[in-house]
């Protein structure tokens, strides 16, 4: 996977999104593994499961053309300027990567855990969509998403959710 980036490094370079990904998953399972807990409704593959799809996928909305977009121009430049020149919408809450990170997640983790009881898919699910939603703090934090969570996708967020799914780079899929 080339070309998309999670976040640009103190030397200027850009990290790349997958590399970040794995990372982050690996650091995240071996701080789970050396924990010991017990939550008897679940077997603890199913917990090693969900915090691994949880940090694997948590950032996958960054691999939008907004995202890209948005960490490859200068701060101080017109970000709307820069989307309408590439042929985007000038939308600049369209950059934003949780909410999309979010769906996309749930929707992985609806399909891995497809065959648990519905009672721990969906508890497993909504874990993972709550941790990426709000993995840069608070869901009250995320300004427009919890808006647009709280307000039952109106207000446009239904349209900027699929604007910003149609705009995710392929090989986020391969």
């Amino acid at each position: 996977m080339t070309g998309i980036y999670s976040h640009k490094l103190e030397s200027g370079d850009y990290l790349p999104w997958i590399s970040h990904a794995q990372h982050t998953a690996d650091r995240a399972l071996a701080i789970v593994c050396s924990k010991q807990f017990d939550f008897p409704s679940y077997e603890r593959e199913d917990i090693l499961g969900a915090v691994h799809l949880c940090a694997l996928f948590h950032d996958i909305g960054k691999g939008t053309k907004y995202f890209q977009i948005y960490l490859k121009t200068p701060h101080g430049q017109d970000l709307s300027q820069a989307f309408l020149s590439a042929g985007l919408l000038s939308n600049g809450r369209l950059k934003d990567h949780s909410l999309l990170s979010s769906l996309c997640a749930y929707a992985i983790a609806s399909d891995s855990f497809k065959d648990k009881p519905d009672k721990i898919k969906d508890e497993l699910t909504m874990a993972i969509f709550l941790a990426c939603t709000s993995h840069h703090g608070s869901l009250k934090s995320q300004g427009w998403v919890s808006e647009t969570l709280s307000d039952g996708f109106g207000d446009g967020g239904l349209d900027d959710i699929a604007e910003m799914y149609k705009s995710l780079d392929s090989q986020m899929f391969s």
